[in-house]
């Protein structure tokens, strides 16, 4: 590599990270405004909103700027029509006033095996490419479709191979692409600012591809521009059920084998039934699981908790709002923009472990 691109690429790196940083910092405000704010309060749902998008963006610039460091992705299974709803506001607020955002979803649901943070960042990536496309407004429309291929489907650049998939398609009435530009589009690029659209889709494509997927294009110079994700399809998730009044499971949730196995072992002993995972994806297909129903408290790293776009605590409070968290840190200084879940300092010794915990549980009989 020539020392114009080496110099490239750290000026990028450089205005990512201190972009990031700068978001980072911005969320952790309005996250305090959030947590002040009283939940009747009207403003409560427009600072929910704000610290969403803020979250989604932070994350996006991190992972397109730097997909060497990307982090492994864990599918799991999830609805693609979900993600698409739950985005819509955030979608639209981005396009602005001039241009208009419609869907068309698969009835009754489309599940595909990925990783929740990079399939909205390939939403996000594919709907900044369209709204590229329109500089003086116009339409998007984002559909989900459900494909079994017998054999290669082909566009005009990229195919989907013969199985079963879960199709997000982002579609513009813009005016087309190049020869030239179509083939360029999905290649790795050092041109331009985090949202370049040639440097999203290059990691779009990437992301898909390394969730065993397909990104495809179709476009007519004049006629519009069709880019689609296909992730392999999956079965849906079982449904929930709350955890009951009886069962008092601890879910373990820590990156430390050695802390795993150590609370585990203590908690067991003390009569508790103990779950235990090594990250946010795992935990949450734990208590998707029947024996993630009899989960009451969940003890998690608090890094591992607040981390992503969507973190597990926020994901936990909204999917499983019966269960309590008990966060575990080994510094309290650098805690101050969690919200106000019961801290247990590391390292603890069993004895403050279940202190901690029957404060929120009752003792086993």
């Amino acid at each position: 590599m020539s020392s114009t691109r080496l110099t490239a690429t750290a000026t990028t790196d450089a205005l990512a990270s201190g972009i990031g940083e700068l978001l980072q910092a911005a969320g952790v405000a309005v996250r305090e405004l959030l947590e002040s704010c009283p939940v009747d309060d009207p403003m409560h749902v427009r600072l929910e909103q704000v610290h969403g998008t803020m979250e989604r963006v932070a994350a996006l610039t991190d992972e397109f700027n730097a997909p060497g460091r990307r982090r492994p992705m864990r599918a799991t299974s999830l609805d693609l029509n979900t993600v698409v709803r739950q985005m819509l506001p955030s979608l639209q607020r981005l396009l602005g006033p001039f241009i208009s955002l419609e869907t068309e979803l698969q009835s009754p649901g489309l599940w595909a095996a990925g990783d929740r943070g990079q399939v909205e960042q390939v939403a996000l990536g594919l709907v900044i490419n369209a709204r590229e496309a329109l500089p003086l407004g116009g339409t998007i429309r984002v559909r989900t479709r459900h494909w079994v291929l017998d054999q290669p489907r082909n566009y005009r650049v990229g195919s989907v191979s013969p199985g079963e998939w879960a199709m997000l398609e982002v579609t513009d009435n813009g005016t087309g692409l190049d020869e030239r530009t179509v083939q360029q589009l999905l290649e790795p690029s050092l041109r331009g600012l985090p949202f370049d659209s040639g440097l999203s889709l290059a990691a779009v494509s990437a992301i898909v591809r390394n969730a065993g997927g397909h990104v495809v294009l179709d476009t007519m110079p004049g006629g519009g521009t069709m880019l689609a994700a296909c992730f392999p399809a999956a079965q849906p998730r079982r449904s929930r059920r709350p955890a009951t009044g009886t069962a008092h499971a601890v879910l373990i949730v820590d990156e430390d084998e050695w802390t795993r196995l150590s609370a585990a072992r203590t908690l067991r002993r003390a009569g508790y039934g103990v779950l235990e995972a090594d990250h946010a994806d795992a935990a949450l297909e734990l208590l998707d699981d029947v024996a993630g129903s009899c989960v009451s408290l969940i003890l998690v790293d608090a890094g591992l908790a607040s981390a992503g776009a969507r973190s597990l605590g926020d994901r936990i409070r909204q999917e499983r709002p019966d269960v309590d968290l008990l966060m575990t840190a080994s510094s309290l200084a650098s805690l101050s923009a969690l919200d106000q879940a019961p801290i247990l300092e590391k390292p603890f010794t069993p004895d403050a472990l279940l202190r901690a915990v029957r404060a929120l549980l009752p003792a086993p009989r």
